[in-house]
């Protein structure tokens, strides 16, 4: 359903063959989906003024203006279908290795059994 649409305890979102996870469950989410039309001249300069129409599919974490010590993102991953998605992301664990200005990067790897396996 095309509009914006605001998500609370999203575990993850799919499509077009990816899940997106929020790593911060604790902030809201919005989902804006169907048609816009912009312009490439109102994020560069130096590009065409020319309106343009596309369909888009924009996950936004809404974390406020100027977030202090947070490490929030989403973490992107192929998944076929979205039945799969709730495995996927009851398996895996992330670590924010570093979140400034000039680095956004973290870790995902599966949990473990207690018997020491990996799931």
């Amino acid at each position: 359903m095309p509009g914006r649409h605001e998500l609370r305890d999203a575990r993850w979102l799919h499509h077009a063959g990816l899940v997106y996870i929020p790593l911060n469950r604790d902030e809201s989410l919005t989902l804006t989906t169907g048609r816009v039309t912009g312009s490439w001249k109102s994020i560069n300069e130096n590009r065409s003024a020319s309106p343009v129409s596309d369909s888009v599919f924009l996950p936004v974490l809404e974390h406020g203006p100027a977030p202090k010590g947070t490490a929030t993102g989403f973490a992107i991953r192929a998944c076929a279908a979205p039945d799969a998605a709730d495995a996927l992301v009851a398996n895996l664990a992330w670590r924010v290795l570093r979140n400034d200005t000039v680095c956004q990067a973290g870790r995902a790897f599966r949990r473990w059994h207690a018997d020491g396996g990996v799931l």
